[in-house]
């Protein structure tokens, strides 16, 4: 039976709303030719909640729905549980803090007729002001993690639902560094993601040098499960890594004192260490 929409965009929602209606602004106008459905997926609340985002979405010709995902918390719980509603053969994601760039959904679509998964290009200039200019890539690439494959982040991400089913999904047990984890799987089968090098998508930074700091603990913490699941594909941890991230947070951290980004940049990296001593009591396998 043929898809019902040429595309299914999955949105996972926690309890924070207040920029999705700029990234639901940007996606709604780029609705594809042969229809197109978007998914929130609710962790956090009560489905019924969102019916002003849903007229916002369905007055501009895209079907919605809104699923409940609050059975188990996390953003790979609502991912899934969003994709498995999907009525499309293509999946793409999204997070609901950032825009996507234009033409985003036919240039994620156009990589997908490639390539049973696909990543997008972060820009961060535009929703970071206060933060830049960013260094830009060119050409764009993907990135890598512990000298291993490339990936791309879930906020940026495309797949074949029959590549998401045969790896049944996000592995639900990581809570950080799941699209990594996901990426690298598929790999493994025979499907390497590829760059959709002009699908780019607008990414938000943390707003504040703490709430870097926050979340960069909690990357550092799944870190080693990480490591420790994909070690034997050869994922390593590079030589005195520690040491040099160290040196290089204490040194961010004397230039903040008068440059806002090296200040942000010091707790992203102090963060991922305090995470990764944190996790040490996951054995590496």
């Amino acid at each position: 039976m043929s898809p019902r929409v040429a595309v299914s965009v999955v949105i996972p929602l926690g309890p924070d709303l207040s920029d999705l209606s700029d990234q639901l602004a940007a996606l709604v106008p780029q609705r594809p030719a042969r229809g197109g459905e978007i998914i929130l997926s609710c962790n956090a609340f009560n489905p019924e909640a969102l019916r002003p985002w849903l007229a916002q979405v369905r007055e501009g010709g895209w079907s919605a729905k809104a699923v409940d995902a609050r059975a188990r918390r996390g953003p790979s719980p609502a991912r899934n549980i969003g994709w498995r509603a999907a009525e499309s053969d293509l999946i793409l994601f999204c997070d609901s803090d950032d825009v996507v760039g234009a033409d985003w959904v036919d240039r994620m679509i156009e990589g997908l007729r490639g390539s049973a998964l696909v990543g997008g290009v972060l820009e961060l200039d535009r929703l970071n002001p206060e933060l830049g200019p960013f260094p830009r890539q060119d050409p764009p690439r993907l990135a890598t993690k512990f000298g291993h494959l490339p990936f791309a982040p879930s906020c940026a991400l495309g797949a074949h639902r029959a590549l998401l089913e045969r790896l049944d999904g996000f592995d639900e047990e990581l809570r950080c560094g799941e699209d990594i984890d996901l990426c690298w799987r598929a790999a493994y089968l025979g499907y390497p993601i590829i760059l959709a090098p002009d699908a780019v998508l607008h990414y938000r930074l943390r707003r504040t040098a703490r709430e870097t700091f926050h979340q960069a603990v909690a990357y550092g913490k799944e870190d080693r499960e990480l490591l420790a699941r994909h070690r034997d594909r050869g994922a390593r941890v590079p030589s005195g890594w520690p040491l040099r991230e160290g040196l290089a947070a204490a040194v961010n951290a004397i230039r903040g004192l008068a440059d806002r980004r090296a200040r942000f940049q010091a707790a992203r990296q102090l963060g991922t260490i305090v995470g990764w001593l944190q996790g040490r009591r996951t054995p590496l396998r």
